[in-house]
């Protein structure tokens, strides 16, 4: 008795494997970021593409918005001192109203960055939901689970939550990758253009640098980051640890 159902249980865990291995093939081929993507992906061949297009081109301009307004900000600060300089109090009333413009269109980007963000992770959990849900009621996945061993309370709650991690996750690592890039682009645009070339000798021989802060500030955050790795990559482990 006890042999048979061992055997019973074997075949029950093969068939549960079998039918995970198909699932985790036709879902998710490749790697996790290039599966995540792939699946939120897919939307475009649904009815809501043209929401999530015109949702996720709207993050865009405002992500887009939001970099020049923190330029302009940047070189409010030239603006600024230069009337400070100049002694002018016409143009020091004119650059506080500037700043409060500047603030003003920070916090209004900022108010329709999330509100956009937030619609676009709304739409993006549904047509995910949508797939895991077929997923995992076809095929009697949810039945052959219920029928295994071990404890599998409250599937369903788990996974709602996962959708909504990943959803959240992609849209802000995405947005947070455009921002970084365009601000990228701009300031290195600035300092090229108002740094310079620098000539530097070594003995006899001399060679001039153009940009040269764009190279200084390139090595600054190359050793910052490097340090910042080297000192908080064990943290991640000791973290694990606890």
């Amino acid at each position: 008795m006890l042999f048979h159902d061992l055997a019973n249980l074997r075949q029950q865990l093969a068939e549960n494997a079998a039918i995970r291995a198909r699932f985790l093939g036709r879902l998710h081929p490749g790697p996790a970021a290039v599966r995540m993507l792939r699946l939120l992906g897919a939307i475009l061949a649904t009815p809501a593409r043209w929401k999530a297009l015109m949702l996720g081109g709207l993050v865009g301009t405002v992500t887009v918005a939001e970099v020049l307004v923190v330029l302009r900000l940047a070189t409010w600060n030239a603006d600024f001192f230069n009337a400070l300089e100049a002694k002018s109090f016409a143009s020091l009333v004119n650059q506080i109203w500037v700043l409060l413009a500047i603030v003003t269109g920070m916090m209004a980007l900022q108010g329709l960055s999330l509100q956009t963000k937030m619609q676009l992770q709304m739409v993006l959990r549904g047509h995910l939901t949508r797939i895991v849900r077929d997923a995992w009621m076809s095929e009697g996945r949810y039945y052959r689970l219920r029928m295994s061993t071990g404890e599998h309370d409250n599937e369903d709650g788990r996974l709602t939550e996962d959708v909504r991690v990943v959803c959240e996750m992609v849209v802000e690592f995405l947005v947070s990758l455009l921002y970084a890039f365009i601000q990228l682009a701009l300031f290195v645009g600035v300092l090229w253009l108002h740094s310079g070339p620098l000539t530097i000798a070594v003995g006899e021989a001399s060679f001039t640098l153009p940009g040269h802060m764009v190279w200084v500030a390139l090595g600054y955050a190359a050793i910052g980051a490097a340090i910042i790795t080297l000192v908080g990559h064990p943290l991640v482990r000791a973290t694990d640890r606890r």
